[in-house]
């Protein structure tokens, strides 16, 4: 009975001090420290990670990292769509975490964001044809422009040799 008593006390002591352990929330990935040149480079070096674990457990917060790099406004060129896939993936790997509200909330704000972000993109896209449109109708109306001033000074010209003429007939 001694015996279970000596290990029973450092065996719960160990598993309330996982379960504790767990229930800590983790502090959220910072990219404060990041310079917007440097976020490609951040995501490569990411990807890297994950791609040489290909095969082995990966860590779940790699994924997450990933995820917060891909959409963080302070990148330059945010890709809602491969945070998206980043978040699912962690998600995936991590189900507990992923279950938690931050979590859920974050893959709603990032589903929001692609949506807003596609439709954008999309009136962008618009408004380019239709200024290329413009620009093609500003050329050809410059170059009618020109025409019609050439033939004003053309009959200028002509004008002034018509006076000309007239005056020497009288």
């Amino acid at each position: 009975m001694k015996i279970l008593n000596k290990f029973t006390l450092p065996l719960l002591t160990a598993l309330l001090l996982i379960t504790v352990s767990g229930c800590i929330p983790k502090q959220a990935y910072k990219t404060d420290n990041i310079q917007a040149k440097d976020f490609k480079a951040e995501i490569t070096a990411l990807k890297a990670k994950v791609k040489t674990n290909d095969g082995l457990a990966v860590d779940p917060e790699l994924y997450y990292k990933l995820c917060k790099l891909y959409s963080t406004q302070r990148n330059p060129k945010p890709d809602f769509k491969k945070a998206i896939k980043s978040l699912k993936k962690y998600i995936e790997l991590n189900p507990s975490a992923g279950a938690t509200d931050d979590i859920q909330d974050l893959l709603s704000h990032l589903n929001l964001s692609s949506k807003n972000n596609s439709s954008c993109l999309k009136e962008v896209k618009q408004v380019k044809k239709e200024l290329k449109k413009e620009r093609r109708k500003l050329k050809e109306l410059k170059e009618d422009y020109d025409a019609i001033l050439e033939t004003i000074n053309k009959l200028q010209d002509l004008d002034l040799k018509i006076e000309g003429l007239r005056k020497e007939i009288k």
